[in-house]
Parts: C-alpha cells; structure tokens; sequence
C-alpha cells in the first residue's frame, strides 16, 4: 500500500500538526515497514512570503497541480494531516483526513470571525471529500458526529504519543536557571500552550494569587493569543512587577524537558481541547497534573488502578487552589499522582498509532496489513 502524507506545509514548523505528522510517520516507519510511506515534497512553499500568501497559494495549489502531481506517484491513500483537503482525486486514490479538534464550532470566539469561517468551511469541505476521517479522541469523535453529521464508521480514533523524554534533575535546574533567573531554584507551578481566552488562564492565575505563597512562582509557557488581555488584567493586581508569575513566549523542546521535569505541579486549566499532548508530556516527565473538568482531560486522564491520573477540578479558582495546594502539601499524594500518569502515558505508544491508522487505512482498502510487533515487548 502506497501512503502519501500531507500536512500543508506544517511539518517543517514546529506546530502541533507539523509534530503530529512527524510522530505518525516515525510510528509507521517503525511497526508498518511494508508500507510505502512519504510526505508530499511542499518545501517550495517555504519560499513564499508573507505566511498569509503561502496559504492562498498552497491552496490554489491543492485546486490546480496538485491532484495531477498526486496522479503521477499514484498513492493509494494520499492522508491529510491538517483540515485541508484537494478538492478532486487522483484516479484510484483514497482520501483520509485528520480533524484534530472542533474548536471552529464549539469555540468560535478563539478566533477572529473571518478566520472561523474560513477553517469551518474548510472542515466541511474535507469531511465530504474524506474516504476516511482520523480524530484525535473519542471526544473529537462524537462532536464530529454531532456537529456535521457524519457516520460514526467513517470515523476513526488515532492517539499519538509524547515524543519528549525528562531531563535529569540537576542538568533541567541548571537549564532553567538560565532561562528564568528570577526563579533562584524555587518551586514553582507551569502551564504550556498558548495565551487565549480557551485556554482559562484568567481562573488559574487567581488560583495563583489564593494560595499566597510567596516563594512559589508560576510559570504560563506560550504564544499570545486572543484573549491574552483578560490574562494580563488578571496578573497585574497580583504580580504587578512579574516577580512570581512568568511569560515564556519562545520555549525550545529542551527548555519544556526542563520546565515539565522540574516543575511542582503542571496545571491544565482549559475550556476545550482537542487533544491535549501538553499532558501527555507533563506525565512522561513525572510532573503531577491538575485538570479541568472537560471531557478530552478526563478521556487522556483515564487512571489504570484510579478514577483519574491527575486530579480533575471544576473551573473556578478555589477548586483549582484547592488541588494545587493538596499536591504541594502532600508528598504521598503527588507521588501517586505521578506515578499514575506514567503508567497511563506508556499506553500512547508508536505501535497503538500505526495500529489505529492501518485500522483506517484496511477499511478503505479491504486490505489487512500486519502491524510488527515491538521487539521491545
């Protein structure tokens, strides 16, 4: 079978789809040899400037020279990895699809106006023109289903794992010393993604302000977003020269290694996901979790001998204090927690993913490829 994988142009950027992309080629590369797998060569594209230009010319692109370029290597299956899809196919071929989350519907206000309805009509446009549909959780499943009414066989669920790994204690210390000297080596508390209103930054930030704690600091690592105002209004009354509380725009892999491996608590306080990989990170590190109350934590949180491995809280800022204070005062606790979530990362493993893909790509092809085994295992 014959794979091709695009991912609009995301893989050579360290997005979140470029990442995912990465990750499924690797785990198909390792347990789907007999596969013929490649992405679609789209380094042209990098030429193209401002950012907004490349996307009107990559998808003038998927309209024009891109199903007769496709047509030419003949794949069976040509997999896109982000919402976009050619609009006709290559003779024989197979479309898959993977829809990450459906914010664009059930979060629109993350966004501007003319950009939700740019990706909903996009979303749209790639489900009907989608043999296969690839989402991220069961979460992102059923509001697939909900949302654009598509039958739940055509879906089906792909988890990806971490691909970091934690960094030993006195190298990740030395590391973020450098990075954020105000911190001295003291404790402090973290959240990665971006800084949007979605994110529910706003209640954790005053969780921070309730536990009074004056040598503790917290740390909001990620980009600005829509929203990012209400988050400074929220930080300005109680860390008004930014003593405590800490902005990193610009994080490297090395410097989340460290930030995760070192931090006392990782706190995951959002509205929506659609997947949520900061988790699965924090748990690889051994950092314990706080998180909200939303169906795709709890569906990633699921515990092995425990309801949950992290503790679930309702959005508001005394259940968010309540819970990061339990940690910080409890060893046991924080150990179990720990614990926990790195028996449930090891299960979103390389072998799962090309297992959940070959699943998707047999239902399309009829055909039934064995996934190799993990010598490992």
């Amino acid at each position: 079978m014959k794979i091709a994988i695009d991912d609009g142009f995301s893989m050579t950027r360290p997005t979140g789809i470029g990442r995912y992309t990465a990750y499924i080629m690797s785990a198909l590369a390792q347990h789907a040899p007999q596969l013929r797998v490649r992405s679609v060569n789209l380094s042209w594209l990098q030429a193209v400037r401002p950012r907004q230009l490349r996307r009107l010319v990559y998808l003038a692109w998927l309209a024009t020279g891109y199903p007769w370029q496709q047509a030419r290597s003949a794949p069976d299956i040509i997999h896109f990895t982000n919402y976009q899809v050619a609009f006709w196919k290559p003779r024989q071929a197979r479309y898959a699809v993977t829809i990450h989350d459906m914010s664009p519907f059930r979060w629109p206000d993350s966004k501007s106006n003319a950009y939700i309805w740019y990706v909903r009509r996009s979303i749209r446009q790639a489900v009907q023109q989608a043999d296969i549909i690839f989402a991220d959780t069961y979460t992102v499943k059923q509001e697939i289903i909900e949302d654009l009414g598509v039958s739940e066989s055509k879906i089906h669920v792909c988890y990806i794992g971490s691909d970091i790994s934690p960094l030993p204690l006195p190298q990740a210390q030395h590391l973020i010393q450098r990075l954020i000297p105000p911190l001295n080596n003291h404790p402090f508390l973290l959240f990665v993604g971006s800084l949007e209103r979605r994110k529910n930054l706003v209640p954790l930030v005053q969780a921070f302000g309730l536990l009074q704690k004056p040598h503790l600091h917290l740390i909001l690592a990620g980009r600005p977003g829509i929203g990012f105002e209400q988050i400074e209004e929220a930080i300005n009354p109680i860390d008004p020269s930014h003593q405590n509380i800490h902005l990193l725009a610009q994080c490297t892999d090395e410097d989340l290694r460290a930030l995760y491996s070192t931090c006392k608590v990782f706190i995951f306080p959002s509205l929506y996901e659609g997947y949520g990989i900061p988790l699965l990170e924090a748990m690889t590190c051994g950092a314990p979790i706080v998180a909200s109350d939303i169906s795709t934590n709890r569906e990633l949180l699921q515990g092995l001998y425990c309801k949950y491995a992290g503790l679930i809280v309702q959005n508001q800022p005394e259940a968010f204090a309540t819970a990061i204070e339990q940690i910080l005062t409890s060893p046991t606790l924080s150990a179990q927690l720990v614990s926990q979530g790195q028996k449930r990362v090891c299960q979103f493993t390389p072998q799962q993913t090309a297992q959940q893909l070959m699943a998707g790509y047999d239902s399309v092809m009829g055909n039934r490829t064995r996934i190799h085994a993990d010598k490992r295992g």
